[in-house]
């Protein structure tokens, strides 16, 4: 009957547009409402499935298992658009004017500063931070030797010290 889609349907759009009004309520950046709407809509349907193959039997089972499925399909169907409008609308970190399939297939995730919407340039290996200085200057090069944080600095030996243990010695 009807009841059993739009029950099915109901948590999966409710809760993204929850999730839109609460990330935007506590102030939150764009991308990051994006990344936390998806993840408050986005459930596993396999673990759904399991559960449900092993409580239900019989013709049970076959309502019980077409929760999960049509639930992953409305998933599929409303964050796919979820996903382009939101791009399109500028609230991804991708530009909204390149092309989906570029979108797909790249990464736009912040290079070294967190805190800042820096993104790491097509091509560049994330590996070779010391590299990142020949790019456009909207890319900061990191500070030290490109790693998350500077090697430990040895410190410098005290001759006096090191002369006085030899004469105790």
């Amino acid at each position: 009957s009807w009841r059993f889609y739009v029950g099915t349907a109901l948590p999966c759009v409710i809760g993204l547009i929850i999730a839109n009004f609460a990330t935007t309520f506590i102030g939150l950046r764009k991308p990051e409402r994006v990344t936390a709407s998806i993840e408050c809509c986005y459930q596993n349907v396999g673990i759904a499935t399991s559960v449900a193959m092993t409580m239900f039997e019989g013709d049970e089972l076959a309502v019980a298992m077409g929760v999960p499925f049509f639930y992953g399909l409305v998933e599929m169907v409303v964050l796919s658009i979820y996903c382009l409008g939101a791009w399109k609308a500028g609230w991804t970190k991708a530009p909204k004017d390149e092309k989906v399939w570029v979108i797909i297939a790249t990464s736009y995730e912040v290079a070294h500063d967190p805190g800042k919407d820096k993104v790491i340039p097509e091509g560049t290996v994330v590996k070779d931070m010391g590299n990142l200085a020949k790019y456009p200057s909207d890319v900061e090069k990191p500070k030290g030797n490109g790693a998350c944080q500077d090697p430990p600095v040895k410190p410098k030996k005290d001759e006096t010290s090191e002369s006085s243990l030899k004469q105790q010695v």
